[in-house]
């Protein structure tokens, strides 16, 4: 019995630690104007830390809250790239592969372009989503 209690206070110490050190962390990097978001620490599957910090807006002074919602923007390039790359690790999807073999119905202008372009953003598309497949811009015009 004293085992499982010691065993239990070691448990329940080191979440109670590990909570307080993201904590101390965070409040330190908010107080110096380097942190301005939400954080969610899992560990194990248990939540160790969940924390919010800053304004969502800050002319407003409107508080982060775990309901915020945030522009995710560009950052979802990164989540695609880590995606990508992950397939091409397991061999299931080649860098060099014409994206036509994963997306049918592209028009002509767009057949030669590969996963590796799109990547790089050197596919020659335009941000216009219309003209985007009208006629891509070669690599060697950007």
């Amino acid at each position: 019995m004293k085992q499982l209690l010691l065993l239990m206070h070691l448990m329940f110490s080191s979440a109670v630690f590990a909570q307080n050190a993201v904590e101390r962390i965070i409040n330190k990097e908010h107080e110096a104007g380097h942190f301005n978001a939400s954080i969610l620490v899992v560990k194990d599957g248990k939540v160790v830390s969940k924390l919010n910090r800053g304004y969502a807006n800050m002319q407003f002074a409107v508080p982060i809250t775990n309901s915020t919602r945030f522009p995710v923007a560009s950052l979802t390039k990164t989540f695609t790239a880590i995606l990508a790359l992950q397939l091409y690790e397991k061999s299931l999807l080649q860098l060099s592969d014409k994206v036509s073999k994963y997306v049918s119905g592209l028009p002509p202008a767009c057949e030669s372009i590969t996963v590796s372009d799109l990547l790089t953003h050197l596919s020659g598309l335009k941000n216009e989503p219309l003209a985007a497949y009208s006629s891509p811009t070669p690599p060697q015009r950007m």
